[in-house]
């Protein structure tokens, strides 16, 4: 019962991240926040605090952050900020198998979601006018409620 309500409040979050990242293109810190203390509070009721986090987890999320930030500070239209904390927040809570799967689902959403806007460019804002930034905020969010799906009803999708 405890992992169905986290999968779900993990998937409410995400879906908010990505309303706010297609409307106002920006998700707000507190998403990241939330994402994360889901997560602890989760792990501290199933007691699987010590033993969700080693030395390989934090490897990855080091990891995962270095590889974002470069794109972020080097460049201003590849990955947004807020894209960076959220997906290293994701792949804090998320183990590494978990992460890794989630990390397939969120290029082929992403695929999709970059086919969806070229066909239907008024969703690209009116100061958005060449499509330099597609919202990260949907994928995510998408990539994120499969690998839910797959927790959820115990199989692959």
């Amino acid at each position: 019962m405890l992992t169905i309500i986290f999968e779900l409040a993990l998937c409410a979050v995400l879906g908010y991240g990505a309303y706010t990242d297609l409307k106002f293109r920006q998700i707000e810190n507190v998403t990241g926040a939330l994402v994360i203390a889901i997560a602890l509070t989760y792990w501290y009721y199933t007691g699987e605090i010590h033993n969700s986090i080693d030395i390989t987890h934090v490897c990855v999320v080091i990891g995962v952050f270095v590889v974002l930030v470069v794109p972020y500070t080097l460049t201003d239209n590849i990955i947004g900020g807020a894209d960076v904390k959220l997906l290293t927040a994701l792949a804090f809570v998320m183990n590494v198998e978990r992460f890794i799967d989630f990390v397939f689902w969120l290029a082929l959403a992403y695929i999709v979601c970059w086919f969806f806007f070229k066909l239907w460019p008024q969703l690209a804002l009116e100061a958005d006018e060449q499509f330099t930034k597609m919202p990260l905020g949907v994928p995510i969010f998408m990539g994120s409620a499969v690998v839910s799906a797959q927790v959820l009803f115990g199989g692959t999708i």
